[in-house]
């Protein structure tokens, strides 16, 4: 299961292995979004764990269009899991 170090937001799973910076920002998006039937915006979660929304926002983009989860646009869009990716 994977670690969110609440000091330095950084992803682990064991001790030695390490993603780079677009493959752990894709993971808290996406374990963000998991744990909540809410839509979230790129920028809530960017504020929420201190990640740079630009490049947040084009990660997430890339996730919408390999259908990894869908967006909803308008004021009060956002980002969510798309239906068949399985929920804990």
């Amino acid at each position: 299961m994977p670690y969110i170090n609440a000091d330095h937001y950084s992803l682990t799973f064991g001790e030695n292995m390490r993603f780079n910076k677009d493959i752990e920002y894709a993971l808290i998006g996406l374990t963000a979004m998991e744990e909540t039937t809410d839509l979230l915006s790129a920028r809530d979660i960017a504020d929420e764990f201190q990640i740079p929304y630009d490049l947040l926002s084009k990660i997430l983009q890339k996730l919408v269009t390999s259908g990894v989860i869908a967006s909803v646009k308008g004021a009060r869009g956002g980002y969510r899991l798309e239906n068949g990716v399985p929920k804990r």
